[in-house]
C-alpha cells in the first residue's frame, strides 16, 4: 500500500523519550512516567499481521511510529465472523457501534499540515465512513472540527483524527460504554488504573495514563446515546500494566483468570475483554487463583454481541465528542 506520509519529516519530538520496549517486565516509572500502562493487542487472521501494520503505519508515524503501544499478532485460524450478520428482533430496535476507538489529536505545523493528511488518507479504501458527530451546535471561532469516525474491518476498532488548536497533541483510546451501565464503567477502569477521572462529565470521563510537555497517552469513556449500544470486538484487546492482581480480583465483576505468569484475563460491564500484565514487582507477589465477580450495586444487563456491519452507512450523531 502507497504510503504518501513518506516523504514528509518524522515528528520531530519523540512521545515516548527514551523509553524501550514494552515486552519486559518494566516497573511503573511514577505516577506519568510510563506510557505503556495502556496498550491494546490487534488479532488478525493468519498472513494478515503485516498488511494490518502497513495500514496503520501512516497514521501511527507522528505518534508510534515503531509500535509500542500497539501489538499485532496472528490467530491460528481464520476468525470466520459474518460482517452481513442478520439482525434479531432486539436487536433491530438499537444501533450496534463498535465498542472502541482510536483517536488522534494533531497539530497543524507551517510546513506539513499533518490533520489534513491523516484525514485525506482515512477516506481512502480500505477505509469507509462509519460516522460523524456534531458538536451540539455551539458557536466557535475556530474552524469545524466535526469528528469522522471510519473503520477498516467489522472487528476492529474506529479511527478518528482531530486537530488540535492548542495545547498538547493526544493519543487516546477511545471506550463507547452503554447507557444503563455507564457509572458502573467509569468505577471498573478507575479501579483498575487506580486513579479516578481526570475530567468527569454526563457522559464523558478520561484518564491521562501518560504526559510529556506536548503529548498525551489517554484513556477516555464515552456513554452512548438511548438506543445505541456498544458492540464487542473480537480483535481488539486493550492491556493495562497493573502492579498486583490479588486484592484487584475480588473487587472485578466478573471472573478473572490467569492466562500466562503475566497476564489474567476478565470483561468489563459491557461483555469486553481486558487483559491485565503484572508488573515485575507485581509478579513477585501474586498468588494464582481465579474468583467469583464481585457483586454489583445496580441491576444487572444483558451484554450485547451483536456483529452488525454500519461501516457504509452515512450517519451523524450529535453529542458524541469524545
Amino acid at each position: 500500500m502507497a504510503n504518501d506520509f513518506s516523504y514528509v519529516e518524522r515528528f520531530p519530538i519523540d512521545p515516548f523519550g527514551s523509553m524501550t520496549s514494552t515486552s519486559s517486565d518494566d516497573s511503573f516509572e511514577g505516577e506519568l512516567g510510563d506510557p505503556f500502562i495502556i496498550s491494546m493487542h490487534f488479532i488478525t487472521d493468519p498472513g494478515e499481521a503485516l498488511n494490518l501494520k502497513d495500514l496503520f503505519q501512516p497514521l501511527l508515524e507522528w505518534i508510534d511510529p515503531e509500535f509500542k503501544l500497539f501489538n499485532i499478532v496472528e490467530r491460528n485460524e481464520i476468525n470466520g465472523i459474518e460482517t452481513n450478520h442478520k439482525l434479531t428482533n432486539g436487536e433491530a430496535a438499537m444501533t450496534l457501534t463498535p465498542c472502541m476507538a482510536i483517536l488522534l489529536f494533531l497539530q497543524e505545523e507551517m510546513l506539513v499540515d499533518r490533520v489534513s493528511m491523516a484525514q485525506k488518507y482515512l477516506i481512502r479504501p480500505p477505509w469507509k465512513f462509519h460516522h460523524s458527530v456534531s458538536p451540539n451546535g455551539k458557536m466557535s471561532t475556530c474552524p469545524p472540527n466535526h469528528q469522522d469516525f471510519y473503520c477498516h474491518s467489522h472487528d476492529m476498532p474506529l479511527w478518528g483524527v482531530r486537530q488540535v488548536h492548542y495545547g498538547k497533541e493526544h493519543l487516546r483510546f477511545v471506550i463507547f460504554c452503554s447507557e444503563e451501565n455507564w457509572e458502573d464503567t467509569v468505577q471498573f477502569y478507575s479501579l483498575i488504573l487506580a486513579k479516578v477521572a481526570e475530567e468527569r462529565k454526563d457522559d464523558f470521563c478520561y484518564f491521562t495514563i501518560y504526559s510529556q510537555p506536548n503529548f498525551d497517552v489517554q484513556l477516555s469513556l464515552k456513554k452512548l446515546p438511548n438506543k445505541f449500544k456498544p458492540r464487542v470486538l473480537n480483535s481488539a484487546i486493550l492491556q493495562f500494566k497493573v502492579n498486583e492482581v490479588g486484592s484487584l480480583v475480588p473487587l472485578l465483576p466478573n471472573i478473572c483468570s490467569p492466562i500466562s505468569k503475566r497476564r489474567w484475563q476478565t470483561t468489563d460491564y459491557d461483555g469486553n475483554r481486558i487483559l491485565l500484565q503484572l508488573t515485575k514487582r507485581g509478579r513477585r507477589s501474586v498468588r494464582s487463583h481465579t474468583a467469583s465477580p464481585a457483586p454489583r450495586t445496580t441491576t444487572t444487563t444483558k451484554t450485547t454481541t451483536g456483529r452488525t456491519d454500519t461501516a457504509t452507512k452515512s450517519t451523524q450523531h450529535p453529542g458524541w465528542f469524545v
